[in-house]
């Protein structure tokens, strides 16, 4: 009878588990040899809402993998690329499916993805079969990042058919009123700042005044 108990309680060990990773890495993930191989014909892809092209500080953007069927695991950020040490924005409102991965040893399982940033890196509860298609909340950062952001995913089908790596098609850039990003903008292409511009305006318009 205790011998009849040992492969449920391995069924259970193995289903308790978070992802092991922080990055969307094929070659670590390959590595794992507990998801599987890089498979790109899993069907699985990843979209923002429609027409999305930018961000607003604070305010949440939906995520969505698309479908039908079932996946087991996810592995999911915001970057400005695939292999940033900083994850952007924070995961909001998780079903109890999800958590964040917010221990601090990358190397541990579930890995600790804090250095990357507090609550910025989503992963699955276990790897138990999971309902498609899923939409996850991301709020977007108080500030706005240098670059556009990206978003990175790994799904894992199961171990037999292994994952897919994936990232949305579209960036997205911090929307004004974030002063920086402007900024940045009108200097890649040779306007002058906006409180310059309005300067010399007000300086042209006091010349105006004494003609």
């Amino acid at each position: 009878m205790r011998f009849a108990t040992l492969p449920v309680i391995a069924s259970l060990l193995a289903s308790a588990a978070a992802f092991q990773l922080c990055e969307s890495d094929t070659t670590k993930g390959d590595a794992l040899k507990t998801i599987g191989l890089n498979n790109a014909v899993t069907g699985f892809s990843i979209a923002t809402d429609t027409g999305l092209k930018t961000y607003n500080p604070n305010v949440p953007v939906n995520i969505t993998i698309p479908g039908t069927g079932t996946f087991q695991q996810i592995l999911l950020y915001a970057a400005t690329n695939r292999y940033s040490a900083n994850h952007t924005g924070t995961w909001i409102n998780l079903s109890s499916d999800y958590t964040t991965l917010d221990g601090t040893d990358p190397t541990s399982n579930p890995a600790g993805c804090a250095k990357y940033g507090a609550k910025a890196t989503l992963s699955s509860k276990d790897s138990s079969d999971k309902k498609l298609p899923v939409t996850f909340q991301w709020l977007a950062p108080a500030q706005p990042t240098d670059s556009a952001v990206v978003f990175y995913a790994m799904v894992v089908k199961n171990s037999q058919l292994g994952y897919t790596a994936l990232m949305t098609d579209n960036q997205l850039d911090g929307e004004v009123p974030y002063p920086a990003v402007v900024a940045k903008k009108n200097a890649a292409v040779g306007l002058a700042p906006a409180s310059l511009a309005a300067g010399l305006v007000a300086s042209i318009a006091s010349a105006v005044l004494f003609l």
